[in-house]
């Protein structure tokens, strides 16, 4: 069997003891609110290069399903 080295193994930094996610709920919801911009933005962006209204993504929709 082969040696296994285990010096080259990555893995992810500690977690924050503050958390990932601001304190304030308004810092929260700008953030979800800006999301939302992205999407239907990426979403017309794809409606103008086919010269059609396309059907919006699922993975949004499954991704918010999960939680």
């Amino acid at each position: 069997m082969p040696e296994i080295i285990t010096d080259l193994v990555w893995y992810p930094p500690q977690f924050p003891e503050q958390g990932r996610l601001p304190s304030q709920a308004a810092l929260v919801g700008a953030n979800c609110r800006k999301q939302d911009s992205e999407d239907q933005r990426f979403h017309n962006e794809l409606c103008l290069a086919a010269s059609m209204r396309v059907a919006p993504s699922a993975e949004r929709s499954c991704i918010s399903g999960c939680f």
